[in-house]
């Protein structure tokens, strides 16, 4: 699924100009870069997700660092490889103090593992979160469908509200 610059903002609910300096910092990356007037950038769904993610991590008060980690690994995926992930139940990121586990998992396989020390790693100020990629994915691709059915402005992507994994 590909989405022009004026769609991408309408469904963050940013303005142009903060999708524009997240690509002047090098944040994202279009599919397509803009071309002159009427060739505006095209940004795959992976790319909207890693924006939709970032942005809501940093509103629930995660560092610009971590947020930008999420951002790195989610926008280095394709939409394929993320739906197939989705399938076979991978639906989390999983982050621990300042690092992300750079792919999708199961996030059960973490919960229930013994070899991952939540309680001390908790203590130790890095404690280890859950994020629902898939379920953010849902919500965007709601509102793409919404917004093409509609051809009106669609709500913005609530913010991503990370889990903490009970120690």
């Amino acid at each position: 699924m590909y989405l022009r610059a004026g769609e991408v903002c309408r469904i963050l609910g940013v303005p142009y100009q903060t999708l524009n300096g997240w690509v002047k910092q090098k944040l994202v990356t279009p599919l397509m870069p803009a071309g002159g007037k009427g060739n505006g950038r095209v940004f795959g769904l992976p790319e909207v997700l890693a924006l939709a993610t970032a942005r809501g991590l940093r509103k629930a008060g995660f560092n610009a660092t971590l947020a930008g980690e999420v951002m790195r690994v989610l926008s280095s995926m394709t939409e394929t490889a993320l739906l197939q992930g989705f399938k076979r139940g991978q639906t989390h990121l999983m982050l621990c103090g300042a690092n992300v586990l750079p792919k999708l998992v199961v996030r059960e396989a973490v919960l229930d593992n013994p070899e991952i020390p939540a309680a001390e790693l908790a203590a130790a100020g890095m404690p280890v979160t859950g994020l629902d990629v898939a379920a953010v994915y849902r919500v965007l691709v709601e509102a793409v469908g919404t917004m093409q059915a509609e051809k009106a402005p669609a709500e913005p992507v609530a913010a991503v509200q990370p889990e903490a994994v009970p120690a």
